[in-house]
């Protein structure tokens, strides 16, 4: 349960700057996005196929990756609700994954790729794989993970960044919200309910090969977009459904029974997107205050998941084989590239967007002036949607005692 005591009784170091402005949601998202690393130093040391005995039949990266999508189609859904505008909503999308996608792609091609190239620096630098990782990587159509002579003698294979695949399938989401917004169809909550479903039976039927789809669509596997566009759209339908929806611990814990239940069932795919989508959104609600990690690194999740491949590569390359050594050197490494992205490139980039927001308004001056008659018969319109009070708001900024005691929804964030 979150602290209902004053804040005046907390420890220094949780009254200080350091920790305002954080939320369970980025907790969640970065102990998702170190999640990954543990999880991908197992192949790449070659300790065996996942962090998670096999028979369990899934992995840590794949939960991860999931309570990513989860969270970022709520997020994502609720930031067009607060602005629906497409210029805005695609500024806000292309500045807050683009800029910190281009400097790891950059970085490992022109400093990392340099270094450990078993070519001559000029062959490297001309050959034609290193512009196509460049290009395809920064417009991630089709994703790469080769550049010519690194990593060839790594135990794992000569990929650079091997968790670049997901990042089409978020924003394959970011466009089909985008899309919906401007025909009006994000207003009609069933659709998302139905969308939702239907592609995690497709996910089913496609698992247990009762449907066979061979070729990647947009470019993206096939079984990576069934896998997680389900997850991203149950985010959507929870956003869209906030009015019904409250999270407690009790139906954190009735999921995990679900889970228990549905275990070995073909329909666990279609299940599984219900209950990853609720016990990450509730324990973004819930997270009781103590747990929160600090705003100096709670932000930093995108670029932990970025930088975290290449950095677990790189150590192989120079010897360590050991998972736990391996893991040992890299979280802490990733963790810090992962704090210069975020405040060198990721939260200006934040920043930016507001710029050209106020450059894209119209001059006061521009518009025309009301008649005295559209004036008297304009209702009052409030610059911005206010929290629902009543069911309980999300955002980056902390949880209230009675979010986490009684259950409610997330509340009303600053846009992601």
């Amino acid at each position: 349960m979150a602290s209902t005591g004053s804040a005046a009784a907390d420890p220094w170091w949780r009254r200080s700057r350091w920790h305002r402005d954080t939320d369970g949601f980025a907790t969640v998202r970065m102990l998702a996005a170190a999640a990954v690393v543990v999880e991908h130093s197992v192949p790449l040391s070659k300790s065996g196929p996942s962090f998670i005995p096999e028979r369990l039949h899934t992995n840590l990266g794949v939960i991860a990756v999931s309570v990513f999508m989860a969270i970022s189609g709520y997020y994502v859904t609720q930031s067009w609700d607060r602005d629906p505008s497409w210029w805005r909503y695609l500024t806000r999308r292309i500045l807050r994954i683009f800029p910190p996608l281009a400097a790891v792609i950059l970085v490992c091609t022109y400093v990392l790729g340099v270094v450990v190239t078993t070519l001559p620096r000029h062959e490297y630098l001309h050959h034609p794989l290193t512009s196509n990782y460049v290009w395809h990587n920064l417009i991630l159509y089709p994703v790469t993970y080769n550049l010519p002579g690194v990593f060839t003698r790594n135990v794992y294979g000569p990929a650079v960044n091997g968790s670049l695949w997901s990042l089409p399938v978020e924003v394959l989401g970011y466009l089909l919200v985008v899309v919906l917004g401007v025909v009006g169809a994000i207003k009609f909550r069933p659709l998302a309910v139905v969308a939702a479903i239907g592609s995690s039976v497709l996910l089913q039927r496609f698992m247990t090969k009762q449907v066979r789809i061979g070729t990647p669509i947009l470019g993206i596997p096939t079984h990576a977009l069934l896998l997680f566009l389900p997850m991203f759209l149950f985010g959507m339908a929870a956003y869209l459904y906030r009015d019904k929806v409250r999270f407690t611990w009790t139906g954190i814990a009735l999921c995990l029974g679900v889970e228990v239940i549905m275990f070995g069932s073909p329909l666990v795919e279609v299940t599984r997107g219900v209950t990853v989508t609720y016990i990450a959104l509730a324990l973004g609600t819930l997270l009781p205050r103590a747990l929160i990690l600090p705003a100096l690194i709670a932000p930093a999740s995108y670029g932990m998941y970025l930088w975290g491949f290449p950095v677990e590569q790189t150590i192989m390359y120079f010897g360590p084989r050991s998972q736990w050594s391996l893991l040992g050197m890299a979280l802490p490494i990733t963790l810090v590239l992962a704090l210069v992205s975020w405040y060198l490139i990721e939260k200006p980039g934040m920043r930016l967007r507001g710029l050209i927001f106020r450059l894209g308004r119209r001059p006061r001056s521009a518009r025309p002036a009301a008649t005295a008659r559209e004036v008297a018969a304009a209702e009052p319109v409030l610059p911005w949607p206010l929290p629902d009070l009543a069911a309980g708001s999300t955002a980056s900024n902390g949880n209230t005692a009675s979010s986490a005691s009684n259950g409610g929804t997330p509340r009303a964030s600053r846009t992601p």
